[in-house]
């Protein structure tokens, strides 16, 4: 697995294909999270604790599953924007 300067990785990560994940700088990938599949991980961004990423297991589906940063802003009431 690549990646970028201040990498934390949390405790019982499984990561079942680390020669297809690219993770960039300042990245948290949290305790108990799960990735089964290619994928890139952009900067400045936290995987959940938790969270289960799957997909394809080749470059063929790669671009599919690339994780970048959302700018969003915190909602009280309703659905969070997904664009700003």
């Amino acid at each position: 697995m690549k990646h970028g300067e201040n990498f934390i990785l949390g405790e019982y990560v499984i990561i079942k294909k680390p020669d297809l994940v690219e993770v960039g700088d300042n990245v948290r990938i949290s305790d108990f999270c799960r990735i089964s599949s290619a994928c890139d991980i952009g900067s400045d961004c936290e995987i959940a604790c938790g969270t289960y990423i799957s997909g394809g297991d080749g470059e063929n589906t790669r671009s599919k599953w690339e994780v970048i940063p959302a700018w969003r802003p915190v909602s009280k009431f309703g659905s969070v924007p997904t664009t700003m």
